[in-house]
């Protein structure tokens, strides 16, 4: 049986698996093409909701305030080919601590802030499940953040985490693990 091509459109939401007990969501914010290529980039807007399982999320989607994203990314590919994630909806994109964020997108590349990257260590961080400090620059995840959002009451740093937990959680090629490991 062939594939159904979902199309994707702005506006769409995604759950994020960020473990086993630890949901939370996405909206595509920007969808960039070039006529005649193959060429597409996918914007993606985050919120500060966490849940412990997706049908939690799922029954709540329709209640959640969704006008201040606390990260705003392209990401590195299709949201369902590339990082798995399932559609949960769809709602209108009226931000409103970033009114103008499709101002910051290339209108050549379509990149926010002429870049992209992956979502998951950097909502992992945000959510508390890895250090804040265990990127190669300590304020890497504040840089990221949209103006105004706060630092969450339970992030952690490398400190609160025992070094299997960092050798579990940060990249085998992690500074900041090498340091650790070093200093042991």
């Amino acid at each position: 049986m062939a594939k159904t091509k979902i199309v994707l459109e702005e506006g769409m939401l995604f759950s994020i698996k960020l473990n086993e007990n630890a949901w939370t969501l996405g909206q595509l914010c920007n969808l960039f093409k070039i006529e005649g290529k193959r060429y597409e980039q996918y914007t993606l807007a985050f919120f500060n909701y966490l849940f412990p399982i997706e049908e939690k999320l799922k029954s709540e989607i329709e209640t959640l305030d969704l006008s201040k994203p606390i990260i705003i990314l392209t990401i590195n590919g299709n949201p369902i080919k590339n990082y798995g994630l399932n559609i949960i909806g769809k709602r209108e994109i009226n931000y409103q601590n970033v009114p103008n964020y499709k101002n910051e997108i290339s209108q050549s590349l379509g990149l926010y802030r002429n870049k992209s990257q992956d979502f998951d260590h950097i909502l992992k961080t945000f959510f508390g499940l890895h250090p804040w400090d265990g990127f190669y620059k300590d304020n890497y995840v504040d840089e990221v953040l949209t103006e105004g959002t706060v630092k969450r009451k339970d992030v952690k740093y490398l400190k609160d985490f025992s070094v299997e937990e960092l050798k579990q959680i940060l990249p085998a090629n992690s500074i900041k693990l090498k340091q650790i490991l070093e200093n042991q």
